[in-house]
């Protein structure tokens, strides 16, 4: 997929779904995605699934905890 989005910024395609269609049918884009003469090309839906991150993973992030810590720390300086 990252090769996809590479082929899409380059030459400007900047629909998704346009992406799908361009590298199901131009065989050199096909062949640098390795996908090969008869490799399934990804859905357009799932650039945008793989683009939006889960609920687990937002709650891991170490800039949400950091984030959170300090608006706690804002907020307890403001009280004083």
């Amino acid at each position: 997929m990252m090769r996809m989005l590479i082929i899409g910024y380059s030459m400007g395609i900047r629909s998704e779904r346009r992406l799908c269609e361009e590298v199901h049918l131009n065989l050199a884009y096909r062949l640098f995605c390795r996908l090969g003469l008869d490799g399934k090309v990804p859905d357009h839906s799932s650039f945008s699934k793989n683009r939006k991150p889960t609920r687990v993973q937002a709650k891991k992030s170490p800039l949400n905890r950091q984030a959170g810590e300090g608006s706690s720390l804002e907020m307890s300086l403001l009280s004083r």
